[in-house]
């Protein structure tokens, strides 16, 4: 199923990362699949402000990345203690987030309860922002070019498994709200965090990162002296202007698909709709699970080595089909294949882009580029959703009177707007990409 090769990656290198990515999915599955069902149902919250969530800490997130951590990153460079010390922090931080949250509830009012776990969770990101950036460089890190593609894809399927559990077991535990109300929904991923933290510490140590790296450069995989060099400016970087106008086509790419991934989870549960309780949220977001879980295998397959750009243009179009489809759904079942569809496109863009974006990045410029790509997949889950899709949604409710699932689906064909736009920016970059791979491949044979 995956041909477990690693030039330099040692298995119990490789179990830390993979233990760390099957809890990630689990605790990310088992509290964001419903949190947004409970601010918008339970709480009286707004669509757009239920998209608060994603933007504001999202904000907080990236400007934690680009502006501190990702510079840290580059003169340090000590990602096992990033990762470590940002989900530690964030673990903590769900239990104090909880205990904010339940005194306003006690108090009366469900708007300031609602926004305590919006605000309470953006104050968390600005340290669990050192997680995203170390866990970006450290696959760098340990890998040459051409296994990155497969390290990504394995442990995306690792990953699915764990959404898997996470949204089975949020199913139960969300009881219509209780599971937020009464903590248990912050408890849970909270210790799995804090596990997570301890876990990236006993298994991947700094000195054997640095050693590795070592190797790597050694074996020629980085390409160019200047690559190396610590004050070289991002302008002096071979293909900068590849590397920034790859990030446009990202930000339209998941600012679009993203822009309504909370927006799904409250079509879902339309009364007038759907009208999907957790379990069916939570079936939902498995069918997208095991989605990830098959390109993953697909995408480690060798007849798809070098057509990274082929599939993420499949990718998109799969965003595009699948929310297509759940426009016109007409029963919840069959609206599960939009479900595969957009748990595809997650995959398949994730792996692709990192794949292509690796290939263009010099050891020491990682923390600050990896920063920038992470934004574009992180602003995605709220801004968007804030100025465009949630601001339609509401309009149409509020002041035009149209149904919430009419509104809905408006929303769903902004998005689709979007990501089309992203689609037809990439079309010209694809022979650049084509000329960065090949000469890759000349400079392997030649090393």
């Amino acid at each position: 199923m995956f041909k477990l090769h690693f030039e330099f990656l040692k298995s119990n290198q490789l179990l830390g990362l993979s233990t760390f990515q099957f809890l990630a999915f689990f605790r990310r599955a088992i509290f964001y699949t419903f949190v947004i069902v409970y601010l918008r149902e339970n709480m009286g919250l707004t669509t757009t402000q239920v998209t608060l969530l994603g933007t504001i800490g999202m904000i907080a997130n990236t400007l934690a990345q680009t502006l501190l951590w990702g510079r840290i990153l580059d003169r340090a460079h000590r990602p096992t203690l990033f990762i470590s010390v940002g989900e530690m922090i964030a673990g903590i931080g769900h239990f104090f987030v909880f205990f904010w949250h339940k005194s306003l509830l006690k108090s009366g009012s469900l708007l300031q309860a609602g926004f305590s776990i919006i605000l309470g969770l953006a104050t968390i990101e600005i340290f669990w922002s050192m997680s995203n950036v170390g866990w970006s460089a450290i696959i760098s890190d340990l890998t040459l070019k051409t296994e990155r593609s497969q390290l990504m894809a394995l442990l995306s399927f690792i990953g699915g498994i764990g959404g898997l559990f996470g949204a089975t077991v949020g199913g139960f535990l969300f009881m219509d709200g209780l599971g937020f109300s009464e903590g248990t929904l912050f408890y849970f991923p909270a210790v799995v965090m804090i596990l997570s933290g301890f876990i990236v510490v006993m298994t991947i140590k700094e000195s054997s990162v640095k050693e590795v790296i070592a190797k790597v450069n050694s074996n020629g995989d980085e390409n160019g002296e200047q690559t190396h060099n610590e004050y070289l400016k991002f302008k002096e970087i071979p293909n900068h202007n590849l590397i920034l106008l790859f990030l446009v086509v990202l930000v339209l790419v998941n600012f679009g698909r993203n822009s309504v991934i909370l927006i799904t989870q409250l079509y879902l549960a339309s009364d007038i709709g759907f009208n999907v309780g957790g379990n069916g949220l939570g079936l939902f977001r498995n069918i997208s699970s095991i989605a990830v879980m098959f390109w993953s295998i697909v995408l480690n397959s060798k007849h798809l080595k070098g057509k990274e750009k082929e599939m993420f243009i499949f990718g998109i179009l799969c965003v595009i089909m699948g929310y297509i489809w759940l426009i016109f759904s007409p029963s919840f079942g069959l609206s599960l294949i939009s479900a595969f569809l957009i748990g595809t496109s997650q995959i398949v863009i994730q792996v692709t882009s990192y794949t292509l974006i690796s290939t263009l990045i010099p050891p020491s410029w990682r923390g600050r580029i990896f920063s920038w790509y992470n934004a574009t997949f992180m602003l995605s889950f709220g801004i968007a959703g804030t100025l465009i899709t949630g601001p339609i949604s509401d309009y149409l409710i509020y002041g035009r009177g149209y149904s919430d699932l009419f509104a809905y689906r408006i929303a769903f064909i902004a998005a689709i707007i979007i990501v089309t736009f992203g689609l037809i920016l990439f079309f010209p970059l694809r022979k650049a990409f084509q000329l960065q791979l090949a000469n890759d491949d000349m400079s392997r044979e030649i090393s």
